[in-house]
């Protein structure tokens, strides 16, 4: 039976390819946007919903019946972090998930789950010590950031829906993300570790994060999910497989303290270690077609 499922968020990396995926097994997905012009780049979607997110009562026809709420609205963090930038990234997160709950709130028939995005910097910077869903929060920016967009989101418990976090890692993909921009200095030669290199790296491969989603939208169920393969690795281990995967030395070091000054406090989601396994993730019944790095860089480079 296809599902009508509700996305914020749709435009970013994550939100294209499942928006593909749904379409490709018969769903279909409701995109919410305050800007249709670019959403509308993405001439794959049937459904596009503009509204104002301090009045949602004009869109909820829209919105209800759907089986599932995906929030993966957010700013990129991917920017150098000014004061001004640290409250977009918040505010886009926690008013744009608050708007949803609103919305939640008014809706005569609710959605079987929220699931709502968040991600590994929950934890800070854990050295050698590996987290699963029962991890404490770390200190820092960002843990304070995925501590109040889960905050926000597990508020539509209180209106009988059950939530899902996704605390997702680095998402490996050829189209954008992280992997995108480590290719190039590879291709000239110059690739090669960022930092120490012994910081911890947990990764996934964009199909299995896709998959994730999917798994949680056809067996809703409450709960911190880690959107992550379950073999961490280091940075120096990461990049020499990246340089064999593109047959290309992983020579090359850029220091830590050049980082911070080329990228300002945003520095931190290179350099922090984060060794994440997906413990509850795994419990829940979720198979990974890419568990392996090794693998993964074979099918996303191939």
């Amino acid at each position: 039976m296809s599902k009508r499922v509700v996305l914020t968020g749709a435009t970013g990396l994550i939100g294209k390819a499942l928006c593909k995926k749904l379409i490709e097994r018969g769903d279909t997905p409701v995109v919410i946007t305050r800007d249709p012009v670019q959403a509308r780049g993405m001439t794959f979607i049937k459904e596009f919903v503009k509204w104002d997110y301090k009045d949602p009562k004009p869109i909820l026809k829209k919105l209800e019946g759907a089986s599932a709420f995906v929030n993966l609205a957010g700013a990129s963090v991917a920017e150098r972090w000014s004061e001004l930038y640290k409250l977009v990234i918040l505010n886009s997160r926690v008013q744009t998930t608050n708007a949803l709950i609103h919305a939640i709130s008014l809706l005569e028939e609710k959605p079987k789950v929220l699931i709502s995005s968040s991600a590994t910097g929950f934890y800070g910077n854990t050295g050698d010590e590996e987290f699963d869903e029962t991890g404490v929060k770390g200190e820092g920016f960002l843990a304070d950031v995925c501590d109040a967009w889960e905050k926000t989101a597990l508020q539509a418990e209180g209106h009988g829906v059950p939530v899902s976090i996704v605390r997702t890692g680095v998402v490996l993909s050829p189209d954008g993300g992280a992997l995108k921009k480590m290719i190039p200095p590879f291709k000239y030669m110059v690739g090669g570790t960022l930092g120490a290199g012994t910081q911890w790296m947990s990764w996934i491969h964009i199909d299995d994060i896709v998959r994730l989603y999917l798994h949680l939208i056809d067996n809703p169920q409450p709960g911190v999910f880690n959107g992550v393969a379950p073999t961490p690795v280091t940075m120096d281990v990461f990049v020499f497989l990246l340089g064999k995967a593109l047959k290309k030395p992983s020579l090359m070091r850029v220091p830590g303290f050049v980082l911070r000054i080329m990228f300002g406090e945003m520095a931190s989601t290179i350099l922090d270690s984060q060794k994440v396994i997906p413990a509850y993730t795994e419990k829940s019944g979720f198979l990974y077609h890419f568990p392996e790095l090794d693998d993964a860089f074979a099918n996303l480079l191939k």
